[in-house]
């Protein structure tokens, strides 16, 4: 079983209120906890699907629109980037 602590409960609940798709578990639940971070915390990344390069890695909160700018320099060349 996992433990939570009072404080961290809060921030749970602060969290499952934002979620785009709703958790039906209650924040006393382990996999509320679980389904929440899924669905709140996601990674981008650019790379080079040629050379195998990564070029930017970025955590972003999703909400129902996502709108991230995303700055990076590459270097001379053709690219073949992937999102």
């Amino acid at each position: 079983m996992i433990h939570s602590h009072p404080q961290e409960k809060l921030e749970l609940a602060k969290l499952l209120e934002r979620v785009p798709i709703p958790i039906k578990e209650s924040v006393e639940e382990p996999a509320a906890k679980i389904n929440a971070l899924l669905q709140a915390y996601w990674w981008l990344v650019v790379g080079d699907t040629v050379s195998h390069q990564l070029l930017i890695i970025k955590r972003v909160t999703v909400t129902e629109s996502l709108p991230v700018k995303l700055e990076f320099t590459l270097p001379n060349g053709t690219h073949s980037l992937k999102l």
